[in-house]
């Protein structure tokens, strides 16, 4: 009877002591108003008129981006003191030559004469390129480490993604909710700088010729979640005590 109790009590005991998962920000963007509690914003001018004039806004039950206007946690997250955090959500190509951007360690300020994020370490997907990578900006030194998966996005299509960065490795997936294709990178953090530790998502400036803005480029994000990855849970009580109950039938 005990032999035959003893994994159904293993996984038990183990199940109980799991580390709860810790929703750091979350958000489905359906009543059309920014949450202050939750975020920020930054739509900043920029060095120059190269990038066309920045949006965010909360309509439709998403959140519209336009020429890399920046959305902020209003509160910082840093990954090495939390162990790690982990952002999902879905994003909405509306440009076939638009970026999905998403930072962790930002500094939520957009510079230079493109509005880039000017600190934090980012994920990006680009559909002009086909292509997703991991950039590293103010100082922070990335090597990307694996690529499966081939990603390619057209106007109207939309993603599913997960960043997580560890504090010292990173991964990036984005799934095709239509086509079901997937695109994954990974990669580690090499060098670091002091940062406001922000959560960041823009798109990208807007288009150009001659020097002079001619369109805007816009992108859509949606169901967005930031959670911190739990702590590995010491070995429960309940399981040294079964341990030390086995080895004494054993020596029996």
């Amino acid at each position: 009877m005990f032999q035959r109790l003893c994994p159904m009590l293993i996984v038990l005991i183990v199940a109980a002591a799991a580390p709860a998962t810790t929703v750091l920000v979350q958000d489905d963007f359906n009543d059309d108003s920014i949450d202050s509690s939750k975020w920020s914003i930054n739509t900043d001018a920029l060095s120059n008129n190269i990038a066309g004039a920045a949006v965010v806004e909360e309509t439709g039950g998403s959140i519209h981006f336009v020429n890399r206007g920046h959305l902020n946690t209003a509160n910082s997250y840093d990954p090495v003191a939390l162990g790690g955090v982990i952002i999902t959500g879905t994003w909405t190509f509306q440009d076939s030559d638009d970026f999905m951007q998403i930072l962790t360690r930002s500094s939520g300020v957009p510079g230079g004469s493109f509005g880039e994020t000017t600190i934090g370490i980012e994920a990006r997907a680009n559909a002009n390129d086909d292509a997703i990578s991991f950039n590293g900006r103010g100082g922070f030194g990335i090597t990307t480490t694996s690529r499966t998966g081939t990603f390619s996005a057209a106007a109207g299509d939309v993603f599913d993604f997960v960043f997580i960065d560890t504090g010292s490795e990173l991964s990036f997936k984005v799934t095709n909710v239509n086509t079901l294709a997937v695109a994954k990178i990974t990669g580690i953090v090499t060098s670091t700088v002091a940062s406001a530790n922000l959560v960041t998502f823009h798109n990208r400036e807007g288009g150009t010729s001659g020097g002079v803005v001619n369109h805007d480029r816009d992108s859509l994000l949606d169901n967005v979640t930031i959670t911190a990855i739990p702590a590995p849970a010491a070995l429960p009580a309940g399981l040294m005590l079964l341990g030390g109950l086995l080895m004494r039938r054993r020596q029996k």
